[in-house]
């Protein structure tokens, strides 16, 4: 049973003739373009043929500071909202965040500074993704979050939510401390179970409680956001304690934090049974099937997968950003082998390409490569049905502008 369907977000597509002397591309079906915008471009109107019934669209980027892949996803997100009727969109940001972010939206408060805070923690703020960030500002699209790793700038938010379902202050705040403690070890990769003191056993003893109470409250959407967000606070724990005992297989690491990933994004699909969702993540977190590790999608059931395409993005050369001691950096992406999918789809000579690996034979079996942070030297097509390629990566965007801490939106907020 094919399980994943590619997808990839193309700049726009004018159809071309390939270029002849590709004789792998040649006998591929292709849609190439030396162009972004979704106006002028063949590519949108292809991918809303072949793939118009789809309920959940998965956008997958090789680096989270690939700017060009976020400026082209973020175009094909636009075109989906506006033109395909979808309307949830789920980030590879935190669950819980994302839910006070959308409150704060409805506060009508500064739209701009709102969504810049939130994303801080998964996402760059630049003009990359300024047409993503309007669509979520003005309300076009719901936004959620997939991960578990956290701050802590909105405990105080928890705890009024808290409040509101039965859940006395002081044992929310208790909770809440002990959720602070593991969070600051979130990022610590060096960490062992050892070195944390974290008395887990009480901790699952507090969610517990609160589990029982907020079981008995009235059933609505912010009772439900909390138990799944005591939940997601049980498997970042597992996460963190556990990671000294995991050894040195990064996909072993990798599998904690997909499985909570995997089982926020069944409580999207759950919650909104009619709705048309984009998911947007790196590609690992939505390649399915791995030999080694289960990823996010291999908790979702059969049927929404089957209901489901995977789109990357691919790349044969450029840069990407990243940070070191505050600078902003730019790390060069080595080509690629002539005779890899990127090599291939690079000899048509255009900035971007949408290629279908459902009707190539040729394309199809060509096989990944490590760098692809994806199980090397696996069939491209055993994973996905179509890949958007761009020939030259440029770097992402972080923000740049002076935001102030989310505690201005705060109090702004409990002024009211």
């Amino acid at each position: 049973m094919k399980i994943l369907t590619a997808i990839f977000f193309i700049t726009s597509f004018a159809a071309t003739s390939l270029a002849q002397e590709n004789d792998c591309a040649q006998r591929s079906r292709l849609v190439t373009s030396d162009f972004l915008h979704w106006s002028n471009n063949d590519i949108y109107s292809f991918f809303e043929t072949e793939f118009k019934d789809k309920r959940i669209v998965f956008l997958g980027e090789a680096d989270h500071r690939d700017g060009k892949s976020i400026e082209v996803r973020s175009e094909l997100i636009n075109y989906m909202v506006r033109k395909m009727g979808f309307e949830i969109l789920l980030l590879e940001s935190n669950f819980y965040e994302l839910y006070v972010m959308n409150q704060f939206l409805n506060e009508s408060l500064d739209k701009k500074l709102v969504v810049s805070e939130a994303f801080r923690t998964g996402t760059y703020m630049g003009s990359d993704n300024v047409k993503t960030y309007e669509l979520i500002s003005n309300g076009q699209v719901i936004a959620g979050g997939l991960d578990i790793v956290h701050r802590s700038w909105y405990a105080r938010w928890i705890i009024k939510d808290f409040k509101k379902s039965g859940i006395k202050k002081k044992l929310a705040e208790e909770y809440l401390d002990y959720v602070r403690q593991i969070s600051q070890y979130q990022d610590c990769f060096s960490c062992k179970a050892g070195d944390i003191d974290f008395n887990i056993k009480y901790f699952k003893s507090l969610s517990s409680q609160i589990n029982d109470i907020l079981s008995k409250a009235a059933n609505h959407l912010q009772r439900d956001y909390l138990i799944q967000l005591v939940r997601n606070n049980i498997q970042l724990v597992d996460w963190v304690l556990n990671r000294g005992t995991l050894g040195e297989n990064k996909l072993d690491f990798m599998a904690v934090r997909d499985s909570a990933m995997g089982k926020n994004l069944s409580w999207f699909i759950d919650r909104y049974p009619q709705k048309k969702i984009i998911v947007a993540t790196s590609t690992y977190h939505m390649t399915h099937g791995l030999a080694k590790a289960k990823t996010m999608v291999d908790y979702i059931n059969s049927e929404a997968l089957e209901n489901s395409c995977f789109i990357p993005f691919v790349s044969y050369h450029g840069q990407r950003a990243y940070k070191m001691d505050h600078e902003l950096k730019e790390m060069e992406i080595i080509s690629r082998d002539q005779n890899s999918l990127e090599g291939q789809l690079s000899q048509l000579d255009k900035r971007y390409v949408f290629a279908d690996l459902r009707s190539s034979d040729c394309l199809s079996n060509l096989k990944m490569t490590a760098s692809d942070v994806l199980p090397n030297n696996a069939n491209w097509s055993d994973h996905y049905d179509c890949v958007y390629f761009i020939r030259k990566m440029i770097p992402a965007e972080f923000e740049s502008l002076s935001i102030p801490d989310i505690e201005y939106i705060s109090n702004k907020i409990q002024k009211r």
